[in-house]
């Protein structure tokens, strides 16, 4: 994700190194119940992350519409 520095960056960046730690992770000899586990903690760490999108997509839809933008939607 190039371009000029945000604030908020550093989060960002330590947001993806852990993502990419927790994805090298060891995978090899897991377990029925321990992927039970996983699974749940899994899908409440992504629900953390959308909550976090949610808002920023709220907050980007206001601030677009303050600000004129003339985007369809927050992604394009």
């Amino acid at each position: 994700m190039e371009g000029p520095a945000l604030p908020g960056d550093d989060y960002f960046a330590d947001l993806f190194a852990a993502i990419a730690r927790f994805r090298g992770r060891d995978k090899s000899g897991r377990r029925p119940a321990g992927l039970a586990t996983e699974v749940i903690k899994l899908r409440q760490a992504c629900d953390l992350l959308q909550e976090e999108f949610t808002e920023a997509a709220a907050a980007f839809s206001e601030a677009e519409k303050e600000e004129g933008w003339d985007s369809p939607t927050p992604i394009e």
